[in-house]
């Protein structure tokens, strides 16, 4: 079974962190340079840990996207991916993981119809978007944001001293 298509999401998570917390400040650096990016990866890890989704989840970065999305969640037969913009900075790209992994945790039966009706054509991507920012996947965003806000930010705080 080949991957469904992307969920399209545009920096729509993480409005909070931009309150100014020293470790989330925006960054030049380009994805695929992994110099900056230690909170993304025990972001990763702190999920991986106490927020698994249904499916091993595995998250690529310096995917070429296009110009209107910052990260997508897909789904194969055996595993989710989640793919993070080469354009985006640690905190972005740290921003984008939290809200995507929601998405791993919400999927359903519902997000499989709508991505199909997407690739089909059948459904416009206002329509997509409501579907696939459901009740559910607030609920599982609320679970990825606490373990972040949690768990992962103040380990990470601790951690360099």
């Amino acid at each position: 079974m080949k991957d469904l298509a992307c969920i399209r999401c545009a920096g729509l998570a993480g409005r909070a962190l931009q309150r100014g917390s020293p470790l989330l400040q925006p960054s030049r650096l380009p994805l695929t340079s992994l110099a900056g990016y230690e909170l993304l990866r025990a972001t990763i890890q702190g999920l991986r840990l106490h927020a698994p989704a249904a499916y091993p989840t595995v998250v690529r970065s310096g995917a070429r996207l296009p110009p209107d999305t910052d990260a997508y969640c897909s789904r194969t037969k055996s595993r989710f991916v989640i793919m993070l913009g080469r354009h985006l900075g640690p905190k972005a790209a740290t921003e984008a993981l939290v809200h995507e992994w929601a998405h791993a945790r919400a999927w359903n039966h519902r997000h499989d119809r709508a991505v199909a009706d997407a690739i089909a054509g059948s459904i416009d991507s206002g329509a997509f978007e409501e579907l696939v920012h459901d009740g559910t996947w607030g609920v599982e965003f609320a679970a990825c944001w606490r373990v972040f806000t949690g768990i992962v930010l103040p380990e990470f705080s601790r951690q360099q001293g």
